[in-house]
């Protein structure tokens, strides 16, 4: 996918969308769109942030990325852990 894809994908994907994989899991919704990268609200777990290239579609209000479930932790760009201070 190219920047100017990823830029319009920026655009168009919309905060509390839900996020599934290609075989049809859903991992999350959209928390935050910064630049090239999403932010994943998990379902029970931390929150990370996915590459746009990593979508496959975005339809119906909806984003289907290009990976399995089982595929997830390898394309994880950064996992945010919860700190107390």
């Amino acid at each position: 996918m190219s920047i100017d894809a990823d830029d319009t994908l920026s655009r168009q994907l919309q905060v509390g969308w839900p996020i599934y994989t290609e075989d049809g899991e859903k991992i999350g919704e959209v928390k935050d769109v910064r630049g090239r990268y999403f932010n994943v609200n998990a379902t029970r777990e931390f929150d990370y942030w996915l590459a746009m290239d990593s979508i496959a579609s975005t339809a119906g209000g909806r984003v289907t990325m290009s990976f399995r479930k089982d595929d997830l932790g390898d394309v994880i760009e950064l996992r945010l852990v919860n700190t107390v201070r």
